[in-house]
């Protein structure tokens, strides 16, 4: 078996990316205003893995190895959106654009390790929103909704008693509404609250002959987030504050929906700032101010569930000059 201080593995891994952008903007008339982008990028990959020993069913075993994998991939990602003034202070958009995503050489040397495939396609996304934002009289609100279809999304599989690995599912379908409400009262101090609904399943993904997930929910993202908060910004004594309470409802923590996280409600964070001098700053932060215990992601493997603890109170007190 290993001892302290064995080598496990030794990797090296050359990347290079080139991409050109092209973007215009188009007056059609008063009201109505298109904007036309498109990207394109080459993105090579060169990853080489040695392997001394590897980690397989909770245990280290000798296993000498040399591994290569060269991978090119070209994204494409053209967008095309629409805003049209209803008056002075009211938009309607609305956009659609396709979106790639290649994989990384981390993943691709996670599979190396992992003696899993590394033939990953890049990610293609054609994503769909539209919404309405308002701005007068000191009140914003902004509503708007997407459509995200993905096909081959790159995901994380992380088995019992291994090393996590990536492949690509067959389809994804994401829909959610955002909406956002900000409002000053008095002279310096405003109101806020922020909402966001996410359904998001896996149209079609089978993981093996024996499993599919096709119309399951995806795991780790909540239905439903929010944020309440209240501040003041004081130009002339230079003082600024926020205070926020934040929480998400429960999500499944696996592909197959068999176990759920109860989510977490009404988290507090708080922050002052003060400028004494112009570029001078000192900011005092609280966050988790009533000290709460909860997860800010949960994961089940099949056998046991897996948590990330978010921070305890913590305070930080930061001073900023800027020359």
């Amino acid at each position: 078996g290993t001892t302290i201080g064995d080598l496990m593995s030794s990797s090296n891994s050359d990347n290079s990316l080139i991409g050109v952008y092209a973007k215009d903007d188009i007056l059609i008339n008063e009201k109505l205003k298109a904007d036309i982008s498109l990207r394109l990028d080459r993105v090579k990959f060169d990853v080489d893995n040695e392997t001394f020993w590897k980690y397989q069913s909770d245990k280290y075993t000798s296993d000498i190895g040399y591994d290569r994998v060269e991978q090119t991939n070209t994204l494409i990602t053209p967008r095309l959106g629409l805003t049209y003034a209803l008056n002075n202070s009211t938009n309607i958009f609305a956009s659609i654009g396709q979106g790639q995503q290649s994989v990384t050489d981390s993943q691709l040397l996670a599979n190396m390790k992992n003696d899993k495939s590394t033939d990953i396609k890049p990610a293609k996304a054609m994503n769909y929103d539209t919404g309405i934002r308002h701005a007068s009289d000191g009140l914003i609100v902004s509503l708007s909704a997407y459509n995200t279809i993905t096909t081959d999304e790159i995901i994380e599989i992380k088995p019992s008693g291994s090393i996590k690995y990536y492949e690509n599912a067959g389809e994804t379908n994401k829909f959610g509404v955002d909406l956002g409400v900000k409002k000053s009262i008095f002279e310096n101090y405003y109101v806020g609250a922020n909402y966001s609904y996410s359904h998001y399943k896996y149209e079609k993904y089978s993981y093996d002959a024996s499993t599919d997930y096709s119309g399951n929910t995806m795991e780790g993202i909540p239905t439903h987030k929010y944020a309440l908060y209240t501040g003041f910004s004081n130009p002339n004594k230079m003082l600024r504050g926020k205070l926020e309470l934040v929480g998400v409802s429960s999500y499944y923590t696996d592909r197959a929906n068999t176990h759920k996280y109860e989510g977490y409600d009404m988290v507090a964070n708080a922050t002052i700032g003060w400028e004494p001098k112009p570029d001078h700053t000192l900011t005092f932060d609280v966050n988790n101010i009533f000290d709460k215990r909860y997860a800010t992601n949960a994961t089940f493997d099949g056998t046991n569930t897996f948590y990330e603890l978010a921070s305890p109170r913590a305070i930080l007190v930061s001073y900023k000059y800027q020359f």
